[in-house]
């Protein structure tokens, strides 16, 4: 295997990159979860890693994909490893991050269903500024329902 194709994947079918080996790392996460008997902290795991394998069978770019998988994996992670009592500043960090990443993949998702315009459709700065403004919206939406599920 080459430097480029290291780096950039199309290593198997199955396992396309580095992005599929975190993947598999919350899955299995999910799996040892399970087996020690932790069914809470197996099944947040098993969700945010079905997330991320919708963003597969999407076939998000991958900087995008990155970004969802590297966000689902910290707040998976962060709450199985009880990050959030040990680091004052993780939750911050999470509350940031996670809106940030995820939103311009929902505004990817919304584009390919012809919900809103397509960036590589428009090329006039008064449609990538609307487009700004939506997946910012988005963004504060996924953290204000976030924190509702979290208040639960």
């Amino acid at each position: 295997m080459d430097a480029r194709r290291l780096v950039l994947g199309d290593w198997t079918p199955m396992v396309r990159d580095g992005i599929d080996v975190l993947r598999l790392v919350i899955l299995g996460g999910a799996v040892a979860y399970a087996v020690a008997g932790r069914p809470g902290a197996a099944s947040l795991l098993a969700a945010l890693g079905a997330v991320t394998l919708v963003a597969r069978v999407v076939n998000l770019p991958r900087v995008y994909d990155l970004c969802l998988t590297a966000g689902m994996a910290l707040q998976g992670f962060g709450e199985t490893f009880g990050l959030y009592d040990q680091f004052v500043r993780f939750d911050d960090l999470v509350h940031f991050t996670l809106p940030m990443l995820t939103a311009p993949v929902v505004y990817i998702a919304l584009a390919r269903l012809d919900v809103v315009p397509d960036p590589r459709d428009e090329t006039h700065l008064q449609h990538y500024v609307g487009i700004g403004v939506v997946t910012a919206a988005l963004g504060i939406s996924i953290g204000a329902l976030w924190e509702i599920y979290e208040w639960r």
